[in-house]
């Protein structure tokens, strides 16, 4: 037992989390011994059932990773035929299941690299109409110094400027 643990948050990452079997069991076996807060960072290819039984076991907070506005480029970006669409449609049947089951904070993550820099304001504005709670942009950590050196930086930080004054303030703590 856990019972009166100092872990107050246990978040599962790194290579793909929800390829773990376990991962639900684990996640119940957390909650259920005292740690109030427990997350996950995926790509979101994973089984819908999979995403449906982790918050069943309790999980606190899921960050989905969608790191461009449409199909071709996010598989390309994936590496996989279909990862882009299968992520978007488990954040959307996430957004749906938080209605009935609004113990968990859903986040849609973006890794900003200089594949994808280009149309972070695309990807922003996509990111908006999709009903998560927050979105967090994460440079990416190997280009974090020249990641902001190209033409259209100055356009485009202007344009990502622009859509984040039409966002309620407070409303994307991340953001």
């Amino acid at each position: 037992s856990l019972d009166g643990t100092p872990v107050r948050h246990l978040h599962a990452t790194g290579g793909e989390a929800t390829l773990v079997p376990e991962l639900p069991a684990m996640v119940r076996h957390a909650r259920d011994n005292g740690i109030p807060h427990v997350s996950i960072t995926s790509n979101g290819a994973t089984a819908w059932s999979q995403l449906e039984a982790l918050v069943d076991g309790g999980l606190t907070e899921i960050r989905i990773s969608v790191d461009a506005h449409e199909p071709v480029r996010g598989d390309q970006l994936a590496g996989r035929a279909e990862a882009w669409r299968r992520a978007v449609a488990n954040l959307e049947r996430l957004v749906r299941l938080r209605a009935v089951h609004p113990s968990f904070f859903l986040i849609a993550n973006t890794v900003i690299t200089p594949a994808n820099r280009a149309a972070i304001a695309h990807i922003l504005r996509f990111l908006l109409t999709l009903g998560v709670d927050d979105i967090k942009l994460i440079a990416s950590v190997d280009d974090t110094s020249a990641l902001g050196r190209f033409s259209e930086a100055t356009q485009l930080l202007d344009e990502v400027h622009e859509r984040l004054r039409a966002v309620e303030a407070g409303a994307f703590p991340l953001l």
